[in-house]
C-alpha cells in the first residue's frame, strides 16, 4: 500500500473514500474490520455532524435576517436623526 491515500483500492483490509465534504463515510466496507460498538459510534457522530449543520444553516439564516433588519434599523435612524436636526435648525432662528 502506498501510504495514506483513503481513496485507493487495496486488496489490503477494508478501503473507505469520501466522495465529497458533506458525504458520509460508508460503512459496509468496514462492518468486517471494525466492531459492532464503534459503527454505532461512527454512525452517532455521523448524525451529530447532520443535526449541527442543519443547525448551522438555520443559525445562518437567522443571523441573516437580524443583519438586514439591523441595517434597516440604521438606514431609518440616520432619516430620522437628519430630520430631528432639520426641524431642531428651524425651531433656533
Amino acid at each position: 500500500m502506498d501510504g495514506p491515500n483513503l481513496g485507493a483500492r487495496s486488496t489490503e483490509g477494508p478501503t473507505f473514500s469520501y466522495l465529497s465534504e458533506n458525504d458520509q463515510l460508508s460503512l459496509e466496507s468496514l462492518s468486517t474490520a471494525v466492531p459492532p460498538d464503534q459503527i454505532r459510534m461512527i454512525q452517532s457522530i455521523n448524525t451529530l455532524i447532520s443535526e449541527l449543520t442543519l443547525e448551522k444553516e438555520e443559525l445562518m439564516k437567522a443571523l441573516s435576517l437580524e443583519s438586514s433588519q439591523c441595517s434597516e434599523l440604521q438606514e431609518l435612524n440616520k432619516d430620522l436623526t437628519q430630520s430631528l436636526k432639520l426641524k431642531h435648525k428651524d425651531w433656533s432662528f
